[in-house]
């Protein structure tokens, strides 16, 4: 019980830190604890998921520290009962693989489980290697107890590569050397979208460099910038960097630290270390990632508003072209509620509410109420963005400077991408409007081909639907008739031998649905009889051959009689004794491929008589 509590308390704090159950790094740890305190509550006689329900004790127990687990206590535990019921699936599951590994050995006279298989046991369906030993000799056999050892020591030594920082040159060599004459680059880009900048470092084949010339790959330092560094999901800002003689493309924007890394190619002329440069991003595209920027916000307030207080964020995207905004749900959004979530994000942009940010200590952002996201880690001093009345957000990204420069906001697609995640991709301002004149132009053309005008579209497409319903059901019918005359026609053309009758016949512009159910009219029709049917389209040819069940019974087989006639017209054939296909690409030969046919049937029929 004491590891129990033990467990719990730490996988508490690791949901409250934003970090999940998963297969990787910190998640993998977590889930391990997690599906250890099931197991040894089962062995308490707890068949049903308890480990949630011990939630609001310690919520309560540590609200004075920790006040934010109080406030997520919901969320927290139905991420925990959540994992609960998909682990006791997972240990059914390995009940039944370790059933089906022992009647194995048994199989093949062992009696001793490999090591790989008990750590597949142990890693795949979370079964303790002692509970597997147990089970094993209950029924009089073991398991390699070194060779699993080994496999523990391996997922050891891949969890501990995993881990360790790879290097380059944002964590060690000429970035290491810049920082330690540079404590920082100072941001300027909230104020402007231009800067006069000196370079203090450039970086080419990840060697610290004097210079750089046209066609060169650079990384840059400069003392100060206006380019934004991708972090807490917005992308980095793109631009130029110029001098009257010289100018660099820059392409991403990166940070290591404090020290901000504009990753780009020279493009005119050399940059020198130490010299005096331009540096001007891409206005167009920041003003479209503050749009998305800002709009996040307001999706966050809004979901919680819809679907529950619950839907608190885990993740995000924000570039230019559209955002992506990742929160806590346990089932799809449904129509309703998205259109409501869009209802809502809209109203609150033409309200035109102020955007303001402030800077502050992180405990009196804290008191005011701003909401720290799920798995961030902030410094003393934050940034919170506050837009209306309603929404207050610890953010170190660009805003807009009131909710009416968004213009307007569109969802394209709702998805899961984890156990109780959802995502929603959402487009705003001029994508929006893009997407929406797209729409109309379709609708227009639309309405075009069905002859309607845009009122009557619903219904004219319905009408005819309907219509083609109708049709399909009238040609039907009109086959079905068709084929029961066409097959009239046949028996009545149908040569016999020794009471047998062989229908044959070459049928245009049908396919071979059309043939089999000529075929099964033949046969309904007829009680001893030998069918070969063929129909050619687009240069192939396709042959069907049938036999009654008396024929099969005297040995006859459609498979075989099947693959002969498939090589006269160049191609392969086979199926069952009653029925089979064949087919090839010389239609000319399809009559040739029949008498064939016909000949082998003949031969067959006069020996079994």
């Amino acid at each position: 019980m004491n590891r129990i509590a033990d467990h719990i308390r730490a996988i508490i704090f690791c949901i409250s830190d934003g970090v999940l159950p998963g297969n990787e790094g910190r998640g993998y740890v977590e889930r391990r604890l997690l599906r250890r305190a099931v197991r040894d509550g089962l062995k308490l006689g707890k068949e049903d998921c308890f480990l949630y329900k011990l939630v609001p004790i310690i919520a309560d127990v540590m609200v004075e520290p920790y006040p934010e687990i109080k406030q997520r206590r919901e969320n927290i535990a139905r991420i925990i009962k959540n994992e609960e019921e998909r682990f006791r699936e997972t240990l059914f599951m390995g009940n039944k693989r370790l059933d089906e590994l022992m009647e194995g050995l048994r199989k093949c006279g062992q009696k001793t489980l490999s090591g790989q298989e008990a750590f597949q046991l142990y890693d795949t369906f979370g079964f303790p290697f002692e509970m597997t030993k147990s089970i094993l000799e209950e029924s009089g056999l073991t398991v390699d107890e070194n060779g699993f050892e080994e496999e523990m020591h391996m997922q050891r030594e891949r969890a501990r590569s995993s881990t360790q920082m790879t290097g380059n040159i944002f964590d060690e060599g000429p970035i290491s050397t810049i920082k330690e004459t540079t404590k920082e680059t100072v941001f300027l880009g909230y104020e402007s979208c231009e800067t006069e900048s000196k370079i203090i470092g450039l970086i080419v084949n990840e060697q610290l460099v004097d210079s750089a010339e046209a066609g060169q790959d650079i990384h840059i330092v400069f003392d100060q910038t206006p380019f934004y560094a991708e972090a807490g999901g917005q992308v980095g800002d793109i631009g130029i960097v110029q001098t009257k003689d010289s100018k660099v493309e820059i392409s991403n924007t990166k940070k290591s630290n404090d020290i901000i890394v504009h990753i780009g190619k020279v493009v005119k002329g050399r940059v020198k270390k130490n010299e005096n440069v331009t540096c001007v991003i891409d206005k167009r595209r920041r003003a479209a990632i503050k749009r998305n920027h800002s709009a996040t916000h307001l999706l966050h307030y809004t979901l919680r508003q819809v679907v529950g207080q619950h839907a608190e964020q885990s993740g995000s995207l924000v570039a230019p072209e559209r955002l992506r905004f990742d929160f806590h749900h346990f089932e799809g959004i449904k129509k309703d509620e998205i259109a409501r979530i869009e209802e809502l994000m809209n109203e609150r942009i033409m309200e035109n509410a102020p955007v303001i940010t402030e800077e502050m200590t992180l405990d009196k952002a804290r008191n005011a109420g701003a909401t720290a996201l799920f798995g961030e880690k902030y410094g003393e001093n934050v940034r919170v963005v506050n837009i209306g009345d309603y929404s207050q957000e610890l953010c170190a990204g660009t805003h807009v400077s009131s909710t009416g420069e968004i213009g307007l906001f569109k969802i394209i697609s709702e998805s899961s991408i984890a156990a109780g995640i959802r995502r929603i991709e959402a487009i705003t301002g001029n994508e929006a409007l893009a997407r929406i004149t797209q729409k109309e132009k379709t609708l227009d053309r639309l309405c075009a081909v069905l002859d309607a005008q845009e009122n009557m579209a619903i219904q004219r497409a319905e009408e005819l639907i309907q219509q083609i319903k109708d049709l399909k059901k009238d040609v039907q019918k009109k086959k079905k008739e068709g084929a029961r005359k066409y097959s009239s026609d046949l028996i009545a053309n149908a040569r016999e031998i020794s009471g047998v009758k062989i229908v044959t016949d070459v049928l245009e512009g049908v396919d071979v649905g059309d043939l089999r159910k000529t075929v099964d009219s033949l046969k309904k029709s007829l009680s001893s009889v030998a069918i070969i049917l063929g129909t050619t389209e687009n240069g192939r040819v396709t042959l069907i051959a049938s036999l009654s069940n008396d024929l099969v019974k005297k040995g006859l087989h459609a498979g075989n009689i099947a693959k002969d006639i498939a090589k006269v017209v160049g191609g392969g054939g086979g199926g069952r004794a009653d029925m089979a296909q064949a087919g090839g690409q010389l239609p000319d030969k399809i009559n040739e491929a029949i008498d064939l046919a016909i000949k082998i049937i003949q031969e067959k029929i006069e020996n079994c008589t």
